[in-house]
């Protein structure tokens, strides 16, 4: 026999859900099938200054049901431990990554809050098949069209990039450990990609081709999007 039961609203709270039924039924002989679970993303927006060390309520969403991308404590053959705390972000949390990777991390929607620039900056640790694997940081402007941002070099980034793969800037090879990379975002000049927005979401791509998977991928931590601060020094000139 089977029923139909109406739950009525549901309210979702920022970040992941898991909406989970539950039946009864006295001298039941099997209790496994008592519990069915399905889970709803609900998109964050959060403000400048916004800091996530993953310890927390999961603000995060894992783009796709076939997605490497983990949280929870790592345990690879060279990333075994947290930038701070127990958890991360990553690439396969208990193994190496698989050959044709690509797989997307999508952080909350990130309110200007009246800023006239911001840092965005983390803390991140790869191994993988230099110069044929490798990570990259997309980025959408007001909701619309990712795009890859910064490159090699660039002034507005620092550790930015280490790898030119195909035209596509990225991290490849071995950070040996974790390392901090950080990027200016500028909301106020013309010549900036970021003039006149009022929100930015920030997205972690994980590629890889299709042989020689030689290492953990690629774990992430503390990411902050922090007030810009200027230099202390101030000075008159003629």
């Amino acid at each position: 026999d089977s029923a139909v039961v109406n739950l009525g609203n549901i309210t979702l709270v920022q970040g992941q859900n898991a909406i989970c039924v539950y039946t009864t039924l006295a001298l039941d002989s099997n209790t496994y099938n008592d519990q069915k679970c399905t889970y709803s993303y609900r998109e964050a927006t959060v403000s400048i200054s916004y800091i996530e060390d993953f310890e927390g309520t999961d603000l995060w969403l894992a783009d796709t049901l076939l997605n490497q991308w983990e949280r929870g404590t790592p345990a690879m053959t060279n990333i075994t431990t947290a930038h701070s705390g127990t958890n991360v972000w990553a690439i396969d949390l208990d193994g190496n990554y698989a050959n044709g990777s690509d797989d997307y991390l999508y952080s909350p929607i990130v309110d200007r809050s009246g800023q006239d620039s911001a840092v965005f900056e983390f803390w991140h640790y790869y191994k993988n098949q230099s110069g044929s694997d490798g990570g990259r940081i997309q980025v959408s402007v007001d909701g619309g069209l990712w795009f890859n941002l910064g490159y090699l070099s660039d002034p507005d980034g620092t550790n930015w990039y280490n790898d030119n793969i195909g035209g596509s800037h990225c991290w490849s090879g071995n950070s040996n450990g974790w390392v901090k990379s950080s990027y200016k975002l500028n909301f106020v000049s013309a010549m900036s990609i970021f003039f006149g927005a009022n929100t930015v979401q920030f997205r972690y791509h994980f590629f890889s081709n299709a042989s020689t998977n030689n290492g953990d991928g690629w774990a992430i931590d503390d990411v902050k999007v922090l007030r810009y601060q200027s230099a202390n020094d101030y000075g008159v000139t003629t």
